[in-house]
């Protein structure tokens, strides 16, 4: 069934508005017990800082027993070549879905590696997704498969929300289904990322998907879902810009969503409520959420870009976020954006090369597993 942008937007809209309840930072509370393991140790590494540099201490990496998938005994058939990308599609209900395989290169036979997931926002499709987050370079350097899959209709969208039964949720959950048993995955090691409407999908799956999805990665797209009280808490890394126009971080809706790419960006809270609230609410109550102490730490990463990390969060289930002052509606790091940022002082905000979202988000993924 196709949708009409209007209705595109209304969907968006009805997403957003499932993190109202975050206003209040009293968020439901998970009864369910823990699903991932995280390490709580400091190792020190060369590869990365959190901007994306070489030499610093990173947490450690979680050092649980991996879960082969049916994959590792029994290959499908999958027609994807090893380092490179295919488009597939996949039958779900009836309904045929596009996505992105791509399969590292020197893969060893029985060999369970990570699956993650990077979902597109509104209006973009899987290969300008795939060409934006850089995932699959960084996948063919760390041996990890990545499914780029692409939301429905003639303006590709996801329908994030929390309502059991959501298509777009299945065909997440079908997609995860048919990689495990096509490809050699460790089960305890599967994630979702993505920017946007896929952000907010990606928090659905943690939602939803709980049992499957061991952590998230949110770049200008966040909903705490209500209804989520059965499923066990679930990691999370959160990347915004103070000058995004479509999904702005003192709240709100955007002028750039609305139609208005010369409209102001608010600059701070707004007095009264809003339709949509503050990301920083937001993430507070996805905290709260998991357990973790009221207030963040707070670090300076750039000139233009602070980490806020909430700690002592029940199992280890941490929350980041990184605001970056100047940063727009847009993936940081990103080597495509930043190509097309025309104006470095941009009204609606540019792509930040002090972090590197992509790779901060494996960084952040490397800590977390479900239980084996």
């Amino acid at each position: 069934m196709r949708r009409s942008v209007r209705a595109v937007v209304g969907v968006l809209v009805a997403g957003l508005a499932l993190g109202a309840c975050a206003k209040s930072g009293e968020p439901a509370t998970s009864a369910a017990g823990p699903t991932t393991s995280a390490a709580t140790t400091g190792s020190t590494t060369g590869s990365t800082t959190a901007g994306g540099g070489a030499g610093t201490t990173l947490p450690a990496k979680a050092t649980g027993p991996a879960k082969p998938s049916a994959g590792c005994t029994t290959p499908g058939t999958l027609a994807v070549t090893p380092g490179s990308a295919a488009d597939l599609t996949i039958e779900v209900d009836g309904a045929t879905h596009p996505y992105r395989a791509f399969v590292p290169a020197g893969l060893e036979p029985g060999k369970p590696v990570p699956l993650v997931l990077d979902l597109h926002g509104l209006t973009e499709t899987r290969q300008e997704q795939a060409a934006v987050s850089g995932w699959e370079t960084l996948a063919a350097q760390e041996k990890i498969i990545v499914l780029t899959p692409q939301g429905g209709g003639a303006v590709p969208n996801w329908s994030a929300t929390a309502t059991p039964g959501n298509p777009d949720t299945e065909y997440l959950r079908t997609l995860i289904d048919t990689a495990t048993r096509e490809l050699c995955v460790d089960t305890t090691r599967v994630y979702s990322g993505g920017i946007s409407n896929g952000g907010l999908e990606s928090s659905i799956l943690a939602c939803r998907l709980s049992d499957r999805i061991a952590a998230v990665g949110l770049v200008a797209g966040i909903v705490v879902p209500e209804g989520c009280t059965d499923s066990p808490p679930v990691p999370a890394i959160v990347f915004w810009g103070k000058r995004d126009c479509v999904l702005p971080f003192y709240g709100g809706l955007g002028p750039c969503l609305m139609g208005d790419r010369n409209g102001t960006v608010p600059s701070s809270k707004p007095a009264g409520p809003v339709e949509v609230p503050a990301v920083e609410d937001k993430v507070a109550a996805w905290a709260s959420r998991n357990g973790c102490a009221l207030q963040p730490q707070v670090t300076s990463v750039g000139a233009h870009t602070e980490l806020r990390t909430y700690t002592g969060c029940t199992n280890g289930d941490t929350v980041e976020l990184y605001v970056v002052d100047n940063g727009g509606h847009t993936w940081p790091g990103s080597k495509l954006a930043q190509a097309a940022d025309k104006d470095p002082d941009a009204k609606n905000g540019i792509t930040t090369d002090e972090i590197d979202a992509t790779r901060l988000m494996w960084q952040f993924f490397q800590r977390f597993q479900h239980a084996a």
